[in-house]
């Protein structure tokens, strides 16, 4: 069973009543800074290596993952009409991922860097469409276009509030495919390690991935209270979702002493089991805080093939990691 997060300290709850989620009221020239950090913590508890059907002897070495993410943006309205921000400038004024594996005692650490740090882009809302397109300033004209693709205006998850008025202790189901709305508010920021070769197969399988997870995320209203002189509109999350992809590529054997073919496909199955807690500003409806924490397990099987006049063999490899995930967003 996981921890409750935090105990709510020296907030007075206001008397329980049914109450609608608040309505998202932009003011024009009025900026909010979002301070987000991310980390995950995995070891391998388990692996297991087959050899054409024969379990091996393999060793249980010790292997800690860790992955840290930290950004702060800046978001600064320019027009608004009805409360609805119709331009708005995003400012990624610090962004940085890095990503340490620890085997057997040896440390190895990678600094990921994306084309978007420091950079600004803006936001156009289009009647139309119902939607926002996402540009770079006129400053930062030059920057890379492939790294706009995953970014989402909604930084707020409004997708996460009840649709109906609630009252203490209602609850509501989330479509479990918002999983990376949740963990990635306003979107991915195409992060790219210099050193490695991109593996796009690897990606679009992940991102895949994340479009067809299932299991349950449910939302349960726990109330108003009043916080720093504000009335937040509390609620709590409990996630326990599933999903898994798989990918094939052609193994290089230039190297191999006779003609041979090889092939890989690997399956990759990820488990979530998640609490937290959110809480939104009543007066203007955006997200002041987010905290979530809880156990993520990474399975990775890995099936290499092998044909040849001379050989034919099948090799596999299953990786199982588990550990701790922290997330917590605040906005000023």
């Amino acid at each position: 069973m996981l921890r409750p997060l935090f105990v709510l300290a020296a907030l007075t709850l206001l008397p329980a009543t049914l109450e609608e989620a608040p309505a998202l009221e932009w003011t024009a020239g009025s900026a909010l800074t979002r301070t987000l950090a991310f980390n995950l913590e995995l070891v391998l508890e388990d692996a297991s290596v087959i050899v054409d059907g024969e379990e091996m002897d393999a060793p249980l070495l010790d292997v800690v993952q860790t992955i840290e993410g930290s950004e702060t943006l800046i978001d600064t309205p320019i027009e608004v009409e009805d409360g609805r921000a119709v331009l708005l400038s995003r400012t990624f004024e610090s962004t940085g991922l890095s990503v340490a594996v620890e085997a057997e005692g040896e440390p190895d650490e990678t600094d990921q860097e994306t084309d978007l740090d420091g950079r600004t882009v803006l936001f156009r809302y289009d009647a139309d469409d119902e939607e926002y397109s996402v540009e770079y300033s006129e400053d930062d004209a030059d920057g890379d276009e492939d790294a706009l693709e995953e970014l989402v205006f909604d930084i707020d998850l409004r997708q996460l509030l009840p649709e109906d008025d609630v009252e203490e202790g209602d609850t509501w189901s989330i479509d479990p495919e918002l999983l990376s709305y949740l963990t990635d508010p306003g979107g991915g920021l195409s992060y790219e390690d210099d050193e490695e070769e991109e593996d796009q197969g690897r990606e679009a399988a992940m991102e895949e991935m994340y479009d067809n997870v299932d299991g349950d995320f449910e939302m349960t209203y726990i109330g108003e209270i009043e916080e720093d002189d504000r009335t937040l509109f509390v609620v709590g999350l409990a996630v326990d979702v599933e999903g898994s992809t798989s990918w094939e590529e052609e193994i290089d054997t230039s190297d191999a002493p006779f003609e041979i073919e090889g092939m890989k496909e690997t399956t990759v199955t990820m488990a979530f089991e998640l609490e937290g807690e959110l809480a939104w500003d009543t007066s203007t409806g955006h997200l002041i805080r987010l905290d979530i924490e809880g156990e993520v397990t990474i399975v990775e099987d890995e099936v290499r093939t092998f044909e040849s006049e001379q050989f034919s063999g099948v090799q596999q490899k299953i990786l199982e990691f588990v550990g701790e995930l922290t997330q917590t967003l605040r906005t000023e």
